[in-house]
């Protein structure tokens, strides 16, 4: 039953590393799309 707990906990930490690093990599996105915002964004697409 520790094992599954573990397993649990594990997992939980792991989403949540990976919320925070999709957070922070959104926010880096916004800043480096507001200091570039001279260059079209159709370009990009």
């Amino acid at each position: 039953m520790s094992s599954f707990v573990f397993a649990v906990q594990f997992i939980a930490v792991l989403t949540s590393a990976v919320l925070i690093l999709a957070c922070f990599a959104g926010s880096l996105k916004e800043q480096i799309d507001s200091s570039t915002h001279t260059t079209p964004r159709s370009q990009q697409d």
